[in-house]
C-alpha cells in the first residue's frame, strides 16, 4: 500500500485490488466497498467461510420456496428455481418416507423432490412466534 501525491492530489493503492484512487478522507485503505468487503471476507476463518455460504444457501432457497407457497404454487419444474440460485443440496433436515421417498425441509416449508421437480411445496403449520428458554 503506497501513498503517492499527483500535483496534490493525495492518492492511494487499494489493499485489495492494487488499483490507485484518490484518497477522500485519512485512513481510506480500499478504491470501493467491494474490495474493502472482499478483502475482509478472505481473511475470514475456513469454518466461518463455510457457515455463512450454508446460510446464505438456506436463506435463498428458503425465500424461492416462499415465493412457491405465496403463490399457491406446490410443483415446478427445478430447472426455474435453479436459475434462481435454488441449491437442493441445501436444506436444513430430511426425512425418509416408508416408501423411501425422502421429504426435505427448509425450515417451516416442505417439500419433495422427484425426479425434475419440486414437489408437494406446502409451509408446516405452526405458531407463528415461538419463545423458549435456551
Amino acid at each position: 500500500m503506497e501513498n503517492v501525491e499527483m500535483e496534490g492530489i493525495p492518492l492511494m493503492t487499494c489493499r485489495n485490488c492494487g488499483k490507485t484512487f484518490i484518497r477522500t478522507r485519512q485512513g481510506r485503505l480500499f478504491c470501493s466497498d467491494e474490495c474493502r468487503a472482499a478483502w475482509h471476507n478472505r481473511r475470514r476463518k475456513p469454518s466461518e467461510r463455510y457457515r455463512m455460504k450454508v446460510s446464505g444457501a438456506l436463506e435463498r432457497n428458503y425465500r424461492l420456496l416462499a415465493i412457491l407457497v405465496s403463490r399457491g404454487v406446490r410443483s415446478v419444474c427445478l430447472h426455474d428455481p435453479m436459475m434462481s440460485g435454488f441449491r437442493p443440496d441445501y436444506m436444513t433436515s430430511c426425512v425418509i418416507r416408508r416408501k423411501g421417498k425422502p421429504l426435505y425441509y427448509c425450515f417451516d416449508i416442505r417439500y419433495s423432490l422427484d425426479d425434475d421437480e419440486i414437489c408437494c411445496v406446502e409451509k408446516i403449520p405452526g405458531p407463528e412466534c415461538v419463545d423458549r428458554e435456551m
